[in-house]
């Protein structure tokens, strides 16, 4: 659970421990990445269950694949080790999920427009992509870089899948 704390409270600084050492301990993955990945299910699930019209089913197939494209593009893009950019995309879901679970009270509570529950969608992702950045100017790697990335390899083809799999309406 320390570590757990530990990558959510300080993830620059234990990004840039994992970064620095010649290879990551298969302990310290198990510890931080299961809840990690964890959250980011179940927090997913539970924001798509709470959404008009739509499911936690639907909204996991329309994020989980982009998530598994972006993490060696950036790792490609990067020239950063997998498992640093893994790290890094698991403390970034895990705070995008803290702004839907509270997007999920408020879907449950006051039933708002899809207006709405675009922009909080919008400010996730915002979020989302700021932390990232922001953790992996830890390790050298340039915003744009990381900006590019996400628009190009987790937002596109997340974009694309919605619009596929919802269809025309």
């Amino acid at each position: 659970m320390t570590l757990l704390r530990r990558a959510l409270r300080h993830p620059r600084m234990q990004l840039y421990a994992f970064e620095a050492r010649p290879s990551l301990r298969p302990e310290i993955a198990r510890a931080t990445w299961g809840p990690l990945l964890a959250i980011a299910v179940a927090g997913t699930a539970l924001y798509g269950a709470t959404l008009p019209g739509s499911s936690a089913l639907g909204l996991l197939a329309v994020t989980g694949p982009p998530w598994g494209l972006f993490g060696p593009a950036l790792a490609w893009i990067t020239r950063r080790r997998i498992s640093t950019c893994a790290h890094a995309c698991l403390v970034t879901m895990a705070y995008g999920v803290g702004i839907l679970a509270v997007g999920a009270g408020i879907n449950l509570l006051l039933g708002p427009g899809p207006r709405f529950i675009l922009l909080w969608v919008g400010l996730s992702n915002g979020v989302m992509a700021l932390a990232l950045t922001r953790q992996l100017s830890t390790v050298g790697v340039r915003a744009w870089k990381t900006l590019g990335a996400w628009l190009l390899a987790l937002d596109l083809p997340g974009l694309v899948l919605f619009l596929l799999l919802r269809g025309p309406r």
